[in-house]
């Protein structure tokens, strides 16, 4: 189903709201989850020690 910002921006401008738009909007967090996993799978993979937190190692 598609948001209700984008069903009532169609609805405004004429469009009737298409099953596109629904894939459009599902498709942003599955990129980002696709970067983040090809991250830490290159950390991982390079032996790389990632710190998450702020603090300088000595």
């Amino acid at each position: 189903m598609i948001s209700r910002t984008i069903f009532l921006k169609r609805l405004a401008a004429g469009d009737p709201p298409t099953d596109r738009d629904d894939l459009i909007e599902r498709a942003a967090p599955v990129a980002t989850a696709r970067k983040i996993a090809v991250l830490m799978l290159t950390l991982w993979k390079d032996e790389t020690e990632y710190q998450w937190t702020k603090e300088a190692t000595a």
